[in-house]
Formats: C-alpha cells, structure tokens, sequence
C-alpha cells in the first residue's frame, strides 16, 4: 500500500468531514481503456476476453473471475501487468461529468478529500493532474489488493485518528459498500461506474448516487453552496 500526505503533515479536528473516493469507475473513466488491457492481457494468458462490458455489470467481482477464468492465485500478477500498462494511458482517461465540480465545491467548503483504491499512487496522480484536479486532495492511497480494501480505510482513518461518522466513501462496486460496511462508515454508490444501480441497490449502500450533483444534495453536506462554475 503506497499513501502520500495525509495524517502526518495534518490533524483532522473533531469536527472536520472527510470524503474517501474511490478511484476507477468512480471519479475516472477508466471502463474504456481497462477493457482493451484487460483483453490483450487476456489473449496472452488465455483468459476469456471481454466483448460487452455492460453484461458483467450484474456480477460481482467474484463471479465475473470465475466467469472469465481467473483464478484467484494468478490476481496479484495480472493486477500487476495490468497498472503497468495502465501507466501509459492514464493520462488520457477523463473525469466524469460533474466530478471537477462537486471536488472544488467539497475542499472550497472546508471538506477534507482523499482517495482509497486498487489502482496505484502513481497513476492516480497522473490522471489527477492531467485533469487539473490533484490539488484538491489530501491523501492518495494506493491499495494494490483487489479484496481487502477495508484495511486501506482502516489504516487511513488511525492515521487521521478519526471517527467512522467523520467519513463518507464513494465507490462503484460492491466490494466498496462491502468494504465500507466493514469499518462503519457511510457509502455513496455511484451508479454511472462498473457495478449496475440495481445490483449495488441490492447491497444497502447508505446513498445511491445516479449524477454527481446529488452528493452536494446529501444530508451531511445540506448547509455547503456551490461557487460559480
């Protein structure tokens, strides 16, 4: 796990509201080049490739392995291979519609932001800069584990000796609701990233998000007023 900044230089004060993003599906819109790494990747380990991502958006991460022949073992090398190549493309990869927006609305409004995902420090930050957009976060965790992320969120919560009401994560799986669940803190699940609305409805998260001007409209954030765009 790889973490720049957050809960060394700053203390979090009681009363402060953090927001965890997770990174692919979530804030970037990674879907697009993933796919055409994931299925060159594929061909050369003789995996089954990837035709139509919209028919694994009901799956869980679980099952689109077993369906796709991956066995748990080969992960971590595939995961590997993967954010390699990713490197080389991440700059290209644009936001969501909306996201630059709701950050700048967020951290101008005294919100803390950080980021906890699968994906590596290194390309985040190449993404976020390319956007424009790194300078609004406080912290980027790199968790190279597809399963575990609850001990990313838990590691950056004791380092922010901070309380689980204080934060909010952001995801668009249900391994992010699974993993928020896990550490008592509140998840937003955004609806235009991997997992389906209806799957990700199945799994209780506390928002359900379909655009990304509703997370303004949260109850926890009901007091904040937008800037000029």
């Amino acid at each position: 796990m790889t973490s720049s900044g957050f809960g060394h230089q700053n203390q979090t004060a009681p009363g402060d509201q953090i927001v965890l993003w997770d990174f692919d599906g979530t804030l970037a819109d990674t879907l697009s080049s993933s796919v055409s790494i994931y299925n060159e990747l594929a061909t050369q380990h003789g995996f089954r490739t990837i035709s139509d991502p919209s028919t694994l958006r009901d799956l869980t991460t679980s099952e689109i392995m077993q369906l796709l022949g991956i066995p748990i073992w080969k992960l971590p090398g595939l995961a590997r291979r993967f954010m390699a190549r990713q490197k080389h493309v991440i700059q290209h990869v644009p936001l969501f519609p909306g996201i630059e927006h709701v950050l700048r609305t967020l951290r101008n409004s005294g919100v803390v932001l950080g980021i906890v995902s699968s994906n590596s420090d290194e390309s985040i930050r190449l993404c976020l800069r390319a956007n424009n957009v790194e300078q609004y976060f406080d912290e980027i965790v790199g968790y190279a584990r597809l399963f575990g992320k609850h001990l990313a969120l838990r590691k950056t919560m004791a380092q922010r000796s901070v309380l689980p009401r204080q934060i909010l994560y952001i995801g668009d799986e249900v391994r992010d609701i699974e993993a928020a669940a896990r550490v008592s803190v509140e998840v937003a699940a955004v609806t235009w990233g991997w997992h389906s609305s209806s799957l990700l409805s199945s799994q209780r998260p506390t928002y359900l998000i379909n655009e990304a001007s509703e997370i303004l409209d949260m109850p926890r954030f009901r007091s904040l007023r937008a800037g000029p765009d």
